[in-house]
């Protein structure tokens, strides 16, 4: 700041001496003590000067020299004091603190000129004691550059995000929802937030995607129920389905119900050979009827109700599927239905190793095995008629789908049906659930119906 003084100027020699006003008194004494050492020359050379215009040897101030180093700094300040102030930029000499140089204006406007030039925002009369009004005008240029490379990096990204948003706002963003929906495909739901936890996303994600898809396979069958009723076109089929469906639990509940049977009413039948050889004791008249009531009725109840009552499994526990499929049976059939899937896949798994068991104990396979050859042979000599395989009634009505793009190497799934989707699949008439999916990852999904003058669809990315 003060590297463009020029030095000292020009300083008289008199104003290094210290100058004292002499007195009239002082003169006048002095000027008598020269006369009478002079023998009056002095006194006539006063006379002299005076007449000619001088000062007749009186003096107005006297001049002297001394040590006091102060007074030369006073002197040099009163001689420097208005060039420093000019070249220093306004500033006196006589600062003698840093507070006084900090608090002084011209600091002031230098230090807000400087801000100013560096993007700071201040008013015209603002000063260094002015903090709060400083720390606005730090934080506005803070804010501003913050938002301008923000703006910058989000831009580059192909997003469009303001600054200074809520952690909610921000993920209701369209942009951010955007993305977790390029990143979830079908399953995603508006809005869907970041930080659910497992029960959240379950009640908001996972729940309305259950429910979408059950309305949608739901629609599926019934747009095809006409197709596989009576007089549709996949009426054998879908007959020949439900049987497939049918018979196989309830001859399988059948056959358990009777083994259970058997081997619960082996006590009675083994108290029933005492009696009747006499080791046991009948009994007589109502106590007669009452046991044989009890031994026809305790055998139903230990078959059907003990096990739904004391058993689980994997499959009858209340998160499973399984247990979910029970419930919408009693829902939409009825209770008895349901109970009897329930008991026979609350059953079979318990009694299933407990006759591996008797059996390995046992040893019936084994020695049947060893006389199976034997039982083949005697079947095959006497009458056993070759058993032919059934024909099944080829599947009328088939007809090519193609399903047509515009985004090249996309992969084209039919999600209702198992066999994969390849251009000309033949399938039969109606509606299908077509996903298409592209290789960044977008998808779509659609439903189309298959026809016979309907066979080529077009699904757009």
């Amino acid at each position: 700041m003060f590297n463009k003084l020029r030095g000292v100027p020009y300083i008289e020699p008199n104003a290094w001496l210290i100058r004292r006003k002499v007195s009239t008194t002082t003169n006048a004494l002095n000027s008598l003590a020269m006369g009478v050492l002079s023998g009056g020359v002095y006194t006539a050379m006063q006379a002299l000067d005076k007449a000619t215009g001088g000062d007749g040897g009186f003096k107005e101030y006297t001049y002297s020299y001394t040590s006091n180093v102060n007074h030369y700094k006073d002197v040099l300040r009163a001689h420097m004091g208005s060039n420093f102030e000019r070249e220093s930029g306004g500033y006196p000499l006589g600062i003698k603190s840093l507070h006084d140089f900090r608090v002084h204006k011209v600091t002031s406007e230098k230090a807000r000129k400087t801000l100013v030039g560096k993007g700071l925002k201040l008013p015209s009369n603002w000063t260094l004691n002015q903090r709060s009004v400083f720390d606005r005008a730090v934080k506005a240029k803070v804010v501003e550059e913050a938002n301008k490379k923000w703006n910058s990096e989000v831009a580059k990204q192909g997003l469009r995000i303001p600054p200074n948003q809520s952690w909610l706002s921000f993920q209701k963003n369209p942009s951010i929802q955007a993305r977790i929906k390029q990143e979830m495909g079908d399953f995603y739901v508006s809005p869907t937030l970041a930080d659910w936890n497992n029960v959240q996303f379950k009640q908001h994600v996972l729940e309305v995607n259950v429910q979408r898809k059950t309305r949608e396979f739901i629609g599926i069958l019934k747009a095809q129920q006409k197709e596989f009723g009576d007089g549709g076109s996949l009426e054998h089929e879908g007959k020949q389905a439900l049987r497939a469906t049918i018979i196989p639990p309830i001859s399988m509940s059948l056959s358990l119900f009777l083994v259970i049977l058997t081997v619960v009413k082996l006590p009675g039948k083994t108290v029933a050979l005492l009696q009747v050889s006499g080791v046991m004791k009948k009994g007589a008249g109502n106590h007669k009827l009452a046991h044989a009531a009890a031994l026809k009725v305790a055998p139903l109840l230990i078959i059907f109700v003990l096990p739904v009552m004391l058993w689980d499994n994997k499959y009858t526990d209340e998160k499973s599927a399984v247990n979910y499929f029970l419930d919408k049976v009693d829902e939409e059939s009825s209770f008895l239905t349901s109970h009897a899937l329930h008991w026979l896949l609350t059953t079979q798994p318990m009694m299933q190793p407990m006759g591996e068991g008797v059996d390995n104990g046992l040893g019936i396979t084994r020695a049947f095995k060893v006389i199976e050859p034997a039982i083949a042979s005697f079947d095959k000599r006497f009458g056993g008629e070759e058993v032919k395989p059934v024909k099944t009634r080829a599947i009328p009505g088939l007809y090519p789908l193609t399903i047509k793009t515009n985004v090249p190497n996309a992969k084209i799934m039919i999600m209702n049906i198992k066999p994969s989707y390849k251009p000309g699949i033949q399938l039969p008439p109606g509606q299908y659930i077509i996903r298409v999916v592209a290789p960044d990852g977008r998808a779509v999904r659609a439903t189309v119906k298959l026809t016979e003058k309907q066979r080529v669809f077009r699904i757009n990315l």
